[in-house]
């Protein structure tokens, strides 16, 4: 019988999340700090033939049963988003801004700025205190990376903050984000306006590639937004759940959709989307969601 290399990452995912078990739960282990392998998706690229210290290299992910094991094995997360970026991203466009709100670890950023070097600023919101001292750890190799110890909203305030216990991604604003079958706890957390903040991601006059992941309060954070910033934001991805989630502004979030004539969910590659297919799935509450990439 041939053993592929799929069944091997598929083997070790399924071995490696008995042994997550155990360290967290009998060994008190809270973080796995690893050494991306060069030219994978986390590895950070010398810079004019300068070799970077190991200290600048490393990456660091909390222990949990979702995100660690598949970022110890293959040395990248959802790396589907920055194939997507890839293919969206033009080849003149010489520089861009990033935005990454609901930045968790810094992943998903720290794999953008390894494969575009044309991307001059970034400005990354994170309001959980753990996640947000991880993300300055794999980010510290770029100092362009602006870190806020924050999330956004439609207004300056408060709130409480759901953290799931058995993955890292999934923290949120949103209690029916949290799996029916584990564990959560709770903290307060700062929320800031939306608008606001546009001005900083404008400050440059370049366009804006734009990503959000929140578990249920990107439509929110998006119609919050100053409706201006979305002439500069030439590409994106939102990840739209199917929870209850606060009231936000139907309109406001279907004109944001239609400026952007390129439609498609990450995990239906070769489907577009109208308009009116997000504006409906949307609204749905059977606790799905997907990842919808936009580009013009």
């Amino acid at each position: 019988m041939t053993i592929s290399i799929q069944d091997v990452y598929d083997a070790f995912i399924g071995s490696f999340r008995l042994e997550v078990k155990l360290l967290k739960e009998f060994c008190n282990v809270k973080t796995i700090e690893f050494m991306p392998k060069d030219g994978s998706a986390l590895s950070i690229p010398s810079r004019n033939g300068e070799l970077l210290s190991d200290e600048l290299r490393a990456c660091v992910v909390p222990l949990d049963y979702a995100i660690a094991p598949s970022v110890i094995a293959g040395h990248r997360w959802d790396y589907f988003e920055i194939e997507f970026a890839c293919s969206v991203v033009p080849p003149s466009l010489r520089a861009f801004t990033l935005v990454d709100v609901g930045a968790n670890v810094g992943l998903f950023s720290r794999q953008m700025l390894a494969a575009f070097d044309q991307i001059q600023d970034v400005y990354l919101y994170e309001p959980d205190p753990d996640n947000f001292k991880y993300m300055s750890r794999n980010l510290q190799a770029y100092a362009k990376a602006k870190r806020r110890n924050y999330a956004l909203g439609s207004r300056n305030e408060n709130v409480e903050f759901y953290r799931d216990w058995s993955n890292s991604g999934n923290y949120s604003l949103m209690k029916s984000a949290m799996p029916a079958d584990a564990a959560f706890d709770k903290i307060a957390i700062e929320v800031r306006n939306a608008k606001a903040e546009c001005k900083d991601w404008l400050s440059s006059d370049l366009p804006i590639f734009y990503k959000s992941d929140t578990q249920g309060h990107d439509e929110t954070i998006a119609t919050a937004t100053d409706p201006a910033i979305w002439k500069s934001v030439f590409a994106g991805i939102f990840e739209l759940w199917r929870i209850e989630k606060p009231e936000f502004p139907l309109p406001a979030f279907r004109a944001i959709m239609d400026q952007f004539p390129n439609k498609k969910f990450l995990q239906e590659p070769d489907h577009m989307l109208t308009t009116d297919d997000i504006m409906t799935y949307i609204q749905g509450r059977d606790g799905h969601y997907r990842d919808l990439g936009v580009w013009k």
